[in-house]
């Protein structure tokens, strides 16, 4: 083969991989057709079944809003990768013309009309899936399952499905739940054999995989548990000392049968059910930050038997029939290095069970058990509004339910009376933040800081713009104050100045300062208000993420099984940190470029990697070691 003939091949192979990968946008609407093209608005597909075997790497399907009848499950099989996730998503421009629940609805209602598990309305087994704003109502058994790995499901509705509304399992690993709600699942009526015992919410269990996480959902209304880890394998080789992560979950009135409010001895109604297995010793490590239980059937956090780690870090529970938390399951064998942890929580109604320290080690601090299902320190009992709408951007409704009082007589019980939890991981970074002199204990955070200077702060903003990162503050009144001290941290712990602003005087005014060097990925800001007399405060933190290439480092593999190499440079040291904080491994480099890492001698299991460089700049990024 010539030199020009090798050329000309070269180019033909590169055009002809071009055109192979290129990423193509498909929609589907209720007035479309699957004959037509479905890559423009005025030529959609017709249903998602027929989309999701047209897409390739890459791809992503946009939904319009709309019920789609639909009369078979929609299987999804065919992978995206590490580089090209496949998109299946509701058509986001629909979601702001009215109300955020204008989405595209998958209604199953008229074609699976008994339960079984050959009528689920979307199986997912496939990998490197994003899916985005769906709502499954009323599908013959789960509204979706998932089996497959590194998928994202976001802001999806799963509802009156006969069995649970979302569950993972067959091995599914490394997946995220994130702003999704589940309501009014029960295995109840016409087909159904199970009598209510089968239908939670989120269902994290039986042959469940790895390195499952959850933000902001909601369970309620589901006729056994809000949310269940219950392990089962299906095979002689069990999924064991397998780990699940939930961050500023909900779960209330779980155990009732939503038709008529009925209950009966099979549905649980736990609100989080955090594991358990038929032979009280397989681990599913459980980790429960901010998140909220109340009035459910039976306890508000439940460990079931879970032979494995379970923490429970600022959660809140209140008015749970049962118990408010429940860790001392009896006959259990434990996992090596399970433990106990229960730190800056809030009970109130019921009691907390704990085991004696011959269980398993137990860490307990800084919690606060009443009895009581009231108190002067607590804004409102008041429910109104836990199921309403959310923002548009997924985030939870903002309602005063279960804050604390700021404005209660003092000293407060609840409000800066917890444990700083510096090496706890928290959307995906280190350190759970707090507003004041200390933590506050529950769930909800209050903005209360104990003023000595005479000025009154109403807004203090971060902005990323080309120059670094903008912020802006704004005050109501000045009285006698100095100056403003600036103040940066990379962990929200640690703050350093790096910079002043002289008060402008008397009243009301305006600020801003720009950080010309701030860190790559997290940064916090609060500001130390300094008065004439030597007196000072510190106002509220406020965080920002920065995307900038940094964010290119990359682990390769992942998950790990012996060795990775850590693809990055001027890198000066890598700490291995598990999912109670604690630094399993470090090593130090003086400026490396693409580093290995062994991970032998460690455990199986999640965990986070912060990796520091030579500029000072630190990133944390999950790791799965097998």
């Amino acid at each position: 083969m010539n030199r020009i003939f090798k050329l000309a091949f070269l180019l033909l192979s590169l055009f002809s991989s071009v055109s192979i990968i290129a990423q193509t946008t498909y929609y589907v609407a209720t007035n479309g057709n699957d004959k037509n093209k479905g890559t423009t608005l005025i030529t959609p597909f017709a249903t998602i079944a027929h989309a999701v075997k047209t897409v390739a790497p890459g791809d992503t399907i946009y939904v319009r809003s709309g019920v789609y009848t639909t009369n078979t499950t929609i299987s999804i099989t065919k992978s995206g990768t590490k580089t090209k996730h496949i998109t299946l998503s509701a058509y986001k421009p629909d979601l702001t013309k009215a109300f955020n629940n204008n989405r595209p609805v998958l209604d199953y209602s008229v074609a699976f009309a008994t339960a079984s598990s050959s009528e689920r309305g979307i199986e997912l087994k496939a990998d490197y899936w994003n899916v985005y704003g769906l709502v499954i109502d009323r599908a013959g058994d789960n509204g979706m399952w998932v089996s497959g790995h590194y998928c994202t499901i976001n802001f999806c509705v799963f509802c009156h499905n006969r069995d649970g509304g979302l569950q993972l399992s067959g091995g599914a690993s490394a997946d995220s739940i994130i702003n999704c709600d589940s309501y009014a699942n029960a295995d109840m009526g016409p087909g159904t054999n199970s009598n209510g015992g089968n239908a939670d919410g989120f269902s994290i269990k039986m042959d469940i995989g790895d390195s499952i996480y959850m933000k902001g959902c909601r369970s309620w209304y589901n006729s056994d548990d809000g949310y269940d880890g219950y392990l089962r394998p299906s095979t002689t080789s069990p999924q064991n000392n397998v780990t699940w992560t939930q961050e500023d979950c909900w779960a209330w009135r779980n155990g009732w049968y939503w038709l008529n409010d009925s209950t009966n001895s099979s549905m649980n109604g736990q609100g989080f059910k955090t594991g358990g297995s038929d032979t009280k010793d397989l681990a599913h490590n459980c980790y429960m930050i901010r998140c909220l239980s109340f009035y459910n059937k039976a306890n508000g956090f439940d460990q079931n038997s879970n032979a494995g780690t379970i923490a429970l870090y600022n959660c809140t529970s209140w008015g749970n029939k049962g118990s408010s938390i429940y860790m001392a399951s009896p006959n259990v064998t434990y996992y090596s290095g399970a433990q106990l942890v229960l730190e800056n929580n809030l009970s109130l109604g019921g009691t907390v069970s704990t085991p004696n320290l011959t269980a398993r080690p137990l860490t307990l601090a800084t919690n606060q058990f009443s009895k009581s299902t009231t108190s002067t320190q607590i804004v409102s009992f008041d429910t109104t509004g836990v199921s309403g709408p959310r923002g548009l951007d997924g985030s939870l409704p903002n309602i005063n339910f279960m804050h604390l009082n700021t404005a209660a007589s003092q000293p407060f019980t609840f409000i800066d009376k917890g444990t700083v939890l510096s090496n706890v991981v928290y959307h995906d970074t280190l350190g759970v933040p707090y507003v004041g002199a200390a933590p506050d204990l529950g769930c909800f955070e209050s903005n209360f800081i104990a003023m000595t200077t005479p000025i009154k702060l109403v807004s203090l903003s971060a902005i990323e713009n080309k120059e670094g990162v903008y912020l802006q503050w704004n005050t109501a009144s000045e009285t006698n104050t100095f100056k403003c001290i600036i103040q940066h941290s990379e962990d929200g712990i640690s703050f350093a100045n790096i910079g002043s602003i002289t008060s402008v005087g008397e009243g009301a005014n305006s600020y801003s300062f720009t950080d010309k060097t701030p860190y790559s990925t997290f940064n916090y800001y609060r500001l130390q208000f300094i008065d004439k007399d030597g007196t000072s405060t510190f106002s509220k933190v406020v965080t920002i993420q920065l995307t900038t290439e940094n964010d290119q480092l990359s682990i390769i593999p992942n998950p790990i099984r012996a060795i990775a190499t850590v693809k990055g440079n001027h890198i000066t040291s890598i700490q291995v940190i598990d999912n109670l904080g604690r630094v399993a491994k470090a090593i130090f480099f003086k400026d490396a470029t693409n580093p290995t890492l062994s991970v032998n001698g460690l455990q199986a299991g999640a965990y986070h990697l912060r990796i520091q460089t030579t500029n000072g700049q630190a990133r944390i990024t999950k790791v799965v070691l097998k």
